[in-house]
């Protein structure tokens, strides 16, 4: 029994070991902002490990070692060893978390190393929601490496209701997650990223006068619903955004049980709240001396590309300065188009920020 009681004490002493015994050293001096941990740690520590992890989550998911086998591949592919080796040497990454208003929320901060001079911010606005879409380890290295290795601070929130029960107790929040911390699909989570912009002078090597927003499928109702409330966003890149949630109710009907979960009072104003929502319907409220970039692939299933043309209309309609790209035959991840798509956010925010 008291074998049985060592061992279980000594695999409980190396998971913590594992979790703290990463770089230490803050990127975010404020006090707000706790538990900072280096995203290259455990499986993501090494690139066979990695690789390994991913393949045991494919031998889960499929029931051939051949479809096994070419999943992998094409993972390794798609993931290189080389590019691996380079962000780990040359980026800082971190997962932490912080305060909104007593909630504790998910956030990650992502540079170059030996910085010699103030870097512009980027915050990221992810899509899905609750836990589906979270930004992890695999999403860092095709969207957000690429784009701080050029030389850019990525900051982001996770929002509210990303925590889950294992989250809490491996963080200390017991009891921290109920109904009143969910995800609001842009309501009160907009704070989760709002709050954020309190923090950035508090990074290390970052420049608090230079902010864009980027933001992906819901992200990009984030982008927008966030650029109302600031005065001090001049670039933005909106990827498959959705900024008209009703009409997007045709493609994906599905979506409504989403919103009945995440958005309160939806039963009862339906299109109040989405519309509230929606930023097709309220272009006059956004900031005029902003920069926006637009991208979709016009095979979306997600979120229709007309979203993003109708956008496009509105904008110019209201003098707002923009670029739209549609790559054709693309999907709502632009799979075939991501490398292209990754230099034209570069482009973009080292031209406007």
């Amino acid at each position: 029994m008291s074998l049985l009681l060592s061992s279980t004490f000594l695999t409980f002493s190396l998971f913590t070991l594992s979790l703290y015994s990463a770089d230490t050293t803050k990127i975010i001096n404020h006090t707000q902002v706790t538990k900072e941990q280096d995203c290259f740690r455990d499986e993501f520590s090494d690139y066979d490990l990695w690789i390994e992890h991913t393949r045991q989550k494919f031998e889960r998911a499929y029931d051939t070692e051949t479809i096994v086998n070419k999943a992998t591949s094409l993972f390794k592919a798609q993931h290189s060893r080389e590019m691996f080796e380079i962000y780990q040497k040359q980026l800082e990454c971190r997962t932490f978390i912080y305060d909104v208003d007593g909630v504790p929320v998910e956030g990650y901060v992502i540079k170059p190393k030996n910085v010699t001079q103030p870097l512009p911010v980027v915050i990221y606005n992810r899509g899905g929601n609750g836990n589906f879409g979270a930004v992890r380890f695999t999403s860092m290295f095709k969207t957000l490496f690429p784009l701080a290795e050029q030389g850019f601070v990525i900051f982001g929130s996770q929002y509210r209701g990303t925590l889950n029960e294992n989250t809490e107790l491996r963080y200390g929040f017991q009891g921290a997650f109920s109904n009143q911390h969910k995800d609001e699909f842009g309501g009160k989570d907009i704070q989760d990223v709002t709050r954020l912009i309190d923090f950035i002078p508090s990074i290390i090597g970052a420049d608090p006068k230079r902010i864009g927003l980027f933001g992906w499928s819901r992200g990009g109702m984030q982008n927008y619903l966030v650029l109302r409330q600031l005065d001090n966003v001049k670039v933005v890149v909106t990827v498959a955004g959705n900024t008209d949630l009703l009409s997007g109710l045709t493609l994906r009907p599905n979506m409504e049980r989403v919103y009945k979960k995440r958005i309160p009072n939806y039963n009862k104003d339906k299109i109040g709240t989405l519309e509230s929502r929606s930023a097709i319907k309220w272009v006059e409220k956004l900031p005029q001396d902003v920069s926006i970039l637009l991208m979709h692939g016009s095979a979306d299933k997600r979120v229709d590309v007309s979203q993003s043309i109708e956008f496009a209309k509105k904008l110019k309609l209201h003098g707002i300065s923009h670029k739209l790209v549609i790559y054709e035959h693309d999907d709502h991840s632009l799979t075939k188009n991501r490398a292209q798509a990754n230099k034209e956010v570069v482009t973009w925010f080292q031209k406007h920020l």
